[in-house]
């Protein structure tokens, strides 16, 4: 009997939606990883797992089963279609999903507790309310940017996330004999079928300086209230906070093996840190010089710039890469592209870049969106020598798959 290690990554608008099929062919056992930002769950996840269910041929009445959910952090363009779908589970009297566990950090457990999380965003984030999150469709008058408003109000969906699991039944973040508040580096799970997860991320120590620093905000704000009578937070204090602290320390970082084939699914995590956690679980060798070679990475952030470095790409080489996004925010950023192709060596083998949309569909997402130079760093890479496909989804597709 055939097994299978299949990532799936849907077109997910400027989020990630992900499916992880593994184990016998006939029988595949699966992982939804996000479910992107808004209309992704009625144009794309919906269909697809219409579409799975048909091929397993489901009863009416049998729901379609996943081994987990997981949500990597708190961020609009993550959670958004995961709520959709359980409010769609509640709501149908068939119970068309079934889930085993679902994993997530939720910003109240990092900070400390829910009366934490109610300081950071009960004023704020009122103002983008929780029925789109979608930076498209926001207030045209709002005390902060756009994402920094989008942060705020998905920190209160995240607790709307973890109302609806316990009210579907769904057991929260179960691990190897655990059932932790918190996912932190070390915490694992046997998928069976010869997979198994580990945390690479967070640490205890990102959490702790997450915590810290929002202690010290809290502070600094009732020491400015005692001495000059203003309001605890201003709109744009707090947003900062959320914005910079919540994508960077919360998101979780997944070790996927099977059968001695690597995925490392990243979410939206720092480079500096993901490297720093390969080191600590001895998987990298300590030293800028050392590299670890896996088979799928999934791209920090969209493939924003702003979370890899050329060290980054110097350290983790893969046959493949996958970046789920459509050109909204400039991501996939081509100044993430250089930095990929330029610290590969032909040496290194051929490998592909997978990408969500095709390039020339990012303009219209992003009218300026300079494809030309895109184009161009691809065509110098090829000119010295390195092998590389690119792969997109076609017309019609609701994603693309990437088999180890």
């Amino acid at each position: 009997m055939t097994d299978i290690f299949t990532l799936e990554a849907l077109r997910a608008r400027h989020g990630d939606c992900l499916i992880l099929h593994y184990g016998p062919e006939d029988s595949p056992q699966r992982v939804l990883i996000d479910g992107g930002p808004a209309r992704v769950w009625s144009e794309f996840l919906e269909l697809r797992l219409r579409q799975l269910r048909d091929e397993e041929a489901l009863p009416a009445g049998e729901p379609l089963r996943f081994r987990m959910l997981m949500v990597s952090h708190v961020d609009a363009d993550h959670i958004v279609g995961v709520i959709d779908l359980l409010e769609a589970t509640r709501d149908d009297v068939t119970v068309p999903y079934r889930f085993r566990t679902l994993w997530h950090n939720s910003f109240d457990d990092a900070l400390g507790g829910e009366d934490a999380a109610d300081a950071a965003v009960r004023e704020t984030s009122v103002a983008v309310g929780l029925a789109s999150l979608d930076p498209e469709s926001l207030p045209s008058s709002l005390p902060v940017d756009d994402h920094s408003a989008l942060a705020l109000a998905s920190i209160r969906q995240g607790r709307t996330l973890r109302l609806l699991a316990e009210e579907l039944g769904i057991p929260f973040n179960k691990t190897d004999g655990q059932d932790p508040d918190l996912l932190l580096v070390g915490h694992g799970a046997d998928m069976r079928h010869g997979l198994r997860f580990e945390l690479l991320g967070p640490s205890q120590a990102q959490v702790d300086a997450l915590r810290t620093s929002w202690k010290s905000f809290l502070d600094e704000q009732e020491r400015r209230r005692r001495e000059e009578e203003e309001a605890p937070e201003t709109p744009a204090e707090l947003a900062e906070f959320v914005d910079r602290s919540v994508p960077n320390l919360s998101s979780l970082v997944i070790w996927a093996e099977k059968d001695g084939k690597v995925m490392l699914l990243t979410g939206d995590a720092r480079g500096d840190f993901i490297l720093t956690a390969l080191e600590e679980s001895g998987r990298l060798e300590p030293g800028e010089r050392s590299a670890v070679e896996i088979d799928l990475l999934k791209m920090p952030h969209h493939g924003s710039d702003r979370n890899v470095d050329d060290i980054f790409f110097e350290r983790i080489r893969a046959r493949h890469y996958v970046f789920s996004g459509d050109g909204f925010h400039g991501n996939p950023e081509p100044k993430t592209f250089e930095l990929l192709l330029r610290n590969r060596q032909p040496e290194h083998g051929s490998f592909s870049l997978h990408l969500t949309y095709p390039a020339e569909d990012f303009r219209l997402r992003k009218d300026d969106y300079p494809l030309d130079e895109l184009e161009s760093i691809l065509q110098s890479a090829r000119d010295r020598g390195l092998e590389f496909d690119v792969v997109t989804t076609g017309p019609g597709d609701l994603s693309l798959s990437v088999d180890l």
